[in-house]
């Protein structure tokens, strides 16, 4: 189990300090550049925006850990001239142990179509600039255990650099003890709570939702969990749950320039940015310098059958456990767009923010509706900012 001592300790203590104020800025405005054209899977856009990332790693001597010796290039397989591939390093630990934390971010985008560019800034650019930053103070001031920094290609297309990754993992599988992926770090959740990010998957550990709270007690922003079931887990997330470690994804959530021609440098709030990859930093150091090993996911998630239902009174019973605590973390997301609600927003936007609060309530306490019911309508909900048609039916 993680010691909240222990993660409070690494947490705030032993944080490095922060990298120069442009940094973040120069990474995201690079990678969203026109030049890059929305770094499409398998496009000359792409394979730069690879290139950068590779000598981002080079520049602070992480060790490569790609498919050549001295390459950090992992190349997935599929069809065209230009490769795909994942982008890998370590900074090695200062114990012994030989055990990983994993640090993910998906690079690719949606590219050109049509003529016209999707840039990506948030989408994923921030989580990959964030990842850089990270690598960047790790290398300078190492954690107990090695740090393995993973940016991901081909995501948007079927998981493929994610599955990939996994499949011919650099490192042992085994080794692998919690894993961290930044999506859409650059807004708050649909506009409408710009200082807010969550933090999915801390019910994967007991005491990791304490930690993500004094992680981030002192910093500018207000960090709400919730199960990745209920925000629904992002494209790059889905091949790690297998691994049944720790596993936290932290994200500000969808929000409307998301994945259209709008989502660029100049729109993300770097301040804003700057408070995550703060908090990032310091879960991740937390996760790699605690003494022990803890229980995962496994030790957790209900066991169910092919029609989502229990299949004994233990998982029967973790289900019903879960669901209260996903209607306290319901509870604590309908409780900040309330405070939203009350300050100094547009009246469209206040409007969004009541129906939100009111489709939130009405699908948790509705009855003769499973739990899975209740979790495809939330999922919708939380994605979009709009019911499913027809209700959690």
């Amino acid at each position: 189990m993680i010691s909240t001592l222990l993660f409070l300790i690494a947490a705030l203590g032993g944080a490095s300090p922060s990298a120069p104020d442009d940094f973040l800025k120069d990474q995201l405005a690079a990678l969203a550049s026109p030049e890059l054209k929305g770094r499409g899977t398998g496009t000359p856009g792409g394979q730069a925006a690879t290139e950068q990332v590779a000598r981002a790693f080079a520049a602070v001597g992480l060790e490569p850990l790609g498919d050549e010796p001295g390459s950090y290039f992992q190349r997935i397989p599929g069809e065209g001239e230009i490769p795909s591939r994942n982008v890998i390093g370590r900074v090695f630990g200062t114990g012994e142990s030989g055990e990983v934390v994993l640090v993910t971010a998906h690079v690719d985008h949606l590219g050109e179509r049509g003529g016209v560019v999707f840039p990506g800034a948030n989408t994923n650019a921030s989580g990959v600039a964030v990842l850089l930053g990270m690598a960047r103070r790790f290398a300078a001031k190492p954690a107990q255990r090695d740090l393995v920094f993973a940016v991901l290609d081909a995501e948007e297309i079927a998981r493929r650099g994610s599955s990939h990754l996994l499949r011919y993992s650099p490192v042992p599988a085994k080794r692998i003890v919690a894993i961290t992926s930044l999506e859409s770090l650059g807004h708050g959740y649909l506009g409408v709570l710009p200082d807010h990010v969550f933090a999915l998957g801390a019910e994967s550990d007991p005491n990791l939702g304490a930690g993500v709270e004094i992680a981030g007690a002192d910093l500018p922003l207000k960090v709400l969990r919730l199960g990745r079931d209920l925000m629904g887990p992002p494209a790059a997330t889905e091949p790690f749950l297998r691994l049944g470690v720790p596993y936290l994804v932290l994200t500000g959530g969808p929000h409307p320039d998301s994945h259209t021609p709008h989502d660029r440098a100049d729109q993300i709030d770097i301040e804003h940015l700057r408070a995550v990859a703060e908090l990032a930093e310091r879960l991740i150091r937390g996760l790699a310098d605690h003494a022990d090993r803890w229980e995962g996911e496994a030790a957790s998630t209900p066991a169910s059958t092919t029609d989502g239902k229990p299949t004994s009174p233990t998982s029967r019973s973790r289900a019903e456990t879960a669901w209260k605590l996903e209607r306290a973390e319901l509870g604590r997301l309908r409780s900040a767009l309330q405070e939203a609600q009350d300050g100094s927003l547009s009246v469209p936007l206040r409007g969004r923010i009541s129906g939100l609060i009111d489709d939130l309530e009405t699908i948790v306490r509705e009855d003769g509706v499973s739990r899975e019911g209740r979790l495809d309508a939330l999922r919708e909900l939380l994605r979009t900012g709009r019911r499913l048609p027809g209700g959690g039916n």
